[in-house]
């Protein structure tokens, strides 16, 4: 085409070829040299012209193929320290001080210099002088300013200021004390595999923030790549960068100005050497140039001039690889594909395939580990066994092997030496197909908080240095948000509202921090700058939250513009996962709940935002399973199953991978953390059998996993109530063990008590005498857990609820024969049985008919009969057996009364909140029941069936834990039972091994 911009090639003909011819002038006879040579090519003689105030300004650096390292770019040159402050240069512009040059080149100089203002040192970058009247040149200067305002990353250069002082054009910038990777290079050659695949990981991190946020940096290569002492990265030198609309296909403006190729030779992407339109996928590319290079001491394309080294990158492969392994030659030479559509197509795949290579590593070390314990056993020698079981516990204790400060020690820990073998290739070839599942190890956690009472739904912020969550504070009051250092004792408290505040999701820039209120009449989302300040409501939220819930209900989209976030339309609707548009206030429901469900919450968005993955309730209690959808909306796609007491949700490092709190199908442990491949649904436990886990957020940056550990116990109390013999004796522990007891029943005779326990995810049934002596285990079979026990009323029999693998059905035990026998002989989730009165029925909750209905059946057996039709759980008949008490589902405040020969379905009283399951009992008069009034206030009330009133019974100085239940009275009045529970979580972090 007649005004096709030039190819590199040619532009690089004539540039090299003018620049030389100009060097052989005399200086004062150049301009009017270029300007008959440069006739109607302005942009020509504006490059010619860089490369000479480049070696004027340098002295005769151009040798080699440093023409290609200054096409265009023109990068600062590395200066000592002390170099001497020139008289022509001004001491200092605005409150910044000149110390010494750092370096200089054809695009200006950068100076170490004191901010004065700020008391700290800053790099300084300056425009040339000769180019401070022109306007393309100012407007590149201030777009790789306005590409680094852009980021906000620990590996990117971070911008303080931009400006101008007369003629002189500045940036300052965090001035980053260390070394090129150039000067690392010189110093050797070749680099170790884990440090190059650190510094690698870490500019994948930086390009990864800068892709996300549309900007192409155009020009990686290792004088731009700044390492710090620690071993830190710094990605420089935005001057090329391009901000692009959409990064995951070819532009649609060029990307060359008037017509000029962009980038540093040595470093293009065939399609950058070609002045073709370019997309992130060029960054990837010029990556690999320089891993290769790490790796190898050596370039993949070397040529004896600039044009030999283009046309190596446009035509021909890179040289083999001599010191890398096949696994690390694959992930190089896919970086290098000549062809975009077959390199890596984001950032983030290579990256993951540097961290699968660091898996196949660990995994080699602990075979190997557990190779030389074996044969160390075998040989008897105990000093060598200690050591070798100290070794083998040393590399399967840290499951992701990072620093305590940054992603560098991070990678670097990760050990991305790698292993021969076929699998290795073979997962490789496959990655395109079938993602790979990569197993985390079981982590070392230490303890990140000690406070008292606790504290709860942690959160990262962006840049993992700080994390954010809830706290009562000191003397365990209303739940505040809290924000403290990772690294440091720095913490503050960020709210202080009389109302309690949960749920903290930060910004993606970290200036924000959003965080939900469910005390009326503020329940909302609320939104407060993260260093503190005015808060600003966003929307209202039901009072209703879900139960059980450790991990945040607030999740915030990786472009910063959605909010999700469960809620309900109504006291009796479902929950739903809504959208929050930041930008406009509108909200909009993502999910629809089938019938039956309770709803849908734990709303987590991918780290791409394209997938929103949350947590649906089941008609059975406690069943909770993981879903994923489009953020766009359409269908959802279930990834668990028989699965229960999910209360966290957290993606990794990827778009494959999930980590949630809970208990997993056949699993009978405590809820813990749990590893999972949305794609092939494998799963793995990440902590032990014994740790209760309540919540869990992941760091991508260091690989942290913060989670919430629980130490619980809940015991049964007695207190005598009002108008009784038993009135003036104080609340007593009743039954009380380092097992968790709950859901206590009366026998109809008042000789017996009969509770469930809870241990390592293995319930059971257990009888005592009334006054909590003489224990007895009813339930013993290991396979199957028991709950839910309730009396026969001739005091022989107890019905109890046994579920294995996702199956829950009703069982009766014959306390004289010992005999145990199954009523219902169905697939469906049966639960919650409670005896007629007359001992000829077993009233039980299912979900037979698509929502949790209650349900009559035989004592003996036979075919369950549907009783309610709006809904319920949770059955007791009254002691004349003319009604029902129950509720309608977990969500739903309000007790509930069914006419059993009407039908009729009438509210008793909606002051009994929604969650706390058999929180009451019927008596003959009326019902007690319990609520929370606060978190650290229950409130005991009686509600009388003859004037309809509500009385206070009692109020006690710590809340229902919303997990248990129980709350029964002695068939003569006399006692009260109730669950106490003494809570305390700690924050724990899963940290390198030293």
């Amino acid at each position: 085409m007649e005004n096709a911009p030039p190819t590199f090639v040619e532009l690089f003909q004539q540039a090299e070829q003018l620049y030389y011819e100009a060097l052989e002038l005399e200086p004062s006879a150049r301009a009017a040299f270029l300007a008959q040579a440069c006739t109607n090519n302005e942009a020509l003689r504006r490059e010619v012209e860089s490369l000479l105030a480049a070696h004027d300004a340098a002295g005769n650096f151009i040798a080699g193929n440093a023409v290609a390292d200054q096409l265009i770019s023109a990068p600062i040159l590395a200066s000592p320290p002390d170099a001497a402050l020139p008289n022509a240069t001004p001491r200092a512009i605005n409150q910044y001080r000149f110390v010494s040059l750092l370096g200089q080149g054809g695009m200006g100089e950068v100076w170490l210099a004191d901010d004065t203002r700020l008391h700290r040192k800053v790099a300084l970058k300056l425009l040339p002088a000769q180019f401070a009247t022109d306007a393309a040149r100012v407007r590149r200067f201030e777009q790789e300013a306005h590409a680094i305002s852009a980021l906000n990353h620990p590996n990117i250069i971070t911008l303080f200021d931009l400006g101008h002082a007369g003629d002189d054009y500045f940036m300052a910038t965090e001035f980053v004390d260390g070394q090129t990777l150039r000067d690392r290079l010189r110093t050797n050659a070749c680099l170790p595999l884990d440090e190059a695949a650190n510094l690698a990981a870490q500019v994948c991190q930086a390009l990864a923030a800068a892709h996300e946020a549309g900007i192409i940096h155009r020009d990686i290569k290792p004088e731009n790549l700044m390492i710090r002492p620690d071993g830190y990265v710094k990605v420089l030198d935005f001057g090329l960068a391009h901000v692009n609309e959409s990064l995951t296909a070819p532009a649609q403006s060029s990307l060359t100005d008037s017509g000029m190729v962009m980038g540093t030779a040595s470093y293009m992407s065939p399609e950058q050497a070609r002045g073709e339109k370019i997309d992130a996928r060029t960054d990837i590319f010029s990556l690999g140039i320089v891993l290769y290079e790490m790796i190898e001491g050596r370039t993949p394309f070397p040529g004896a001039t600039v044009f030999e080294v283009i046309g190596a990158i446009l035509n021909r492969e890179p040289e083999v690889m001599t010191i890398a392994s096949a696994e690390w030659q694959a992930v190089v030479q896919k970086a290098l594909r000549k062809d975009r559509t077959e390199r890596y197509q984001t950032i983030h795949e290579m990256w993951e395939m540097l961290a699968e290579l660091k898996q196949l590593k660990q995994q080699a070390e602990i075979r190997a580990s557990g190779q030389r314990e074996a044969a160390s056993a075998a040989s008897s020698v105990a000093t060598t066994h200690e050591n070798a079981f100290a070794r083998n516990t040393a590399n399967t204790s840290s499951v992701f092997k990072r620093s305590k400060r940054t992603l560098a020690a991070s990678v670097t820990a990760l050990g991305l030496v790698l292993m021969g073998g076929g699998y290795a290739g073979y997962r490789m070839m496959q990655r395109n197909t079938t993602p790979a599942f990569t197993p985390l190890m079981t982590a070392k956690a230490i303890s990140l908080t000690t406070f008292p009472g606790m504290e709860t739904v942690p959160a990262f912020s962006p840049d993992g240095k700080l994390l954010a969550f809830a706290w009562g504070g000191e003397k365990n009051e209303n739940l505040d948000i809290f924000i403290k250092q990772i690294d440091g004792e720095g913490m503050f408290r960020l709210t202080n509202h009389p109302a309690s505040e949960s749920d903290p999701a930060w910004s993606p820039d970290g200036k924000q921090l959003a965080f939900t209120r469910f005390t009326k009449p503020d329940c909302g989302i609320y939104l407060m700058p993260a260093i503190g300040g005015v808060e600003r409501k966003l929307t209202t939220l039901s009072p209703q939250r879900p139960t059980g819930i450790a991990g945040s209900e607030l999740n915030w989209s990786p472009d910063g513009k959605l909010l999700a976030f469960g809620d309900r339309e109504s006291a009796q609707a479902p929950l739903k996962i809504n959208l929050l548009n930041l930008e406009t206030g509108q909200r909009q429901p993502l999910t629809n709940p089938p019938p039956g469900s309770s709803g849908d919450f734990l709303p987590a968005f991918s780290p791409d935002g394209k997938t929103l993955a949350f947590v649906r309730t089941a008609t059975a209690d406690s069943h909770r399973e993981i879903l994923l959808v489009p953020v766009t909306g359409g269908e959802s796609r279930q990834i668990t199953k028989n699965t229960q007491q999910i209360n966290s949700l957290a993606w990794l490092g990827n778009n494959r991978e999930l980590v949630f709190s809970g208990l997993v199908e056949g699993e009978k442990t405590s809820i813990g953390l749990h590893q999972i491949n949305i794609n092939t649904g494998q799963q793995q436990r990440l902590t032990g059998p014994d740790a209760l886990v309540m919540g869990a957020a992941y760091d991508p940056h260091s690989g942290r996993l913060c989670y919430a550990k629980l130490d619980y116990d809940v015991d049964v109390w007695r207190m005598g109530l009002k108008g009784t013999v038993s009135d003036q004796q104080p609340a007593t522990k009743l039954i009380g063990s380092t097992k968790v007891e709950f859901y206590q029943r009366y026998s109809p005779d008042g000789k017996k008590l009969a509770y469930q326990t809870a241990l390592s995810g293995n319930d059971a049934v257990w009888i005592c005498d009334s006054d909590g002596q003489n224990h007895r285990q009813l339930t013993n079979d290991p396979k199957i857990s028991k709950g839910w026990p309730d009396w026969s009323p001739d005091s022989k029999q107890i019905s109890y609820v046994g579920w294995s693998n996702g199956e829950f059905a009703i069982y009766v035990a014959e306390l004289e024969t010992g005999k145990h026998r199954r009523v219902t002989r169905d697939d469906f989730n049966n639960s919650t049985p409670s005896w007629s009165r007359d001992g000829q029925l077993i009233y039980f909750s299912s979900d037979r008919s698509g929502a949790p209905q209650i349900y009559q059946i035989a004592a003996a057996g036979g075919e369950p009969v549907q009783v309610t039709r709006q809904g319920g759980i949770e059955p007791l008949e009254s002691l004349d057996g003319k009604f029902l008490v129950y509720v309608k589902n977990r969500q739903t405040p309000g007790l509930w009364r069914f006419d059993l020969a009407t039908g009729a379905e009438t509210m008793i009283t909606d002051v009994h909140k929604a969650g706390y399951l058999r929180m009451w009992d019927v008596t003959r008069t009326g019902i007690f029941f319990g609520s929370n009034e606060s978190a650290t206030r229950a409130l005991i009330e009686f509600y009388e069936f003859a004037t309809g009133k509500i009385s206070l019974v009692t109020k006690l100085n710590h809340g229902f834990s919303p997990g248990t239940r129980g709350l029964a009275v002695s068939p003569d009045g006399r006692w009260l039972t109730y669950l106490k529970s003494q809570l305390k979580s700690d924050l724990m972090l899963t940290e390198a091994t030293e």
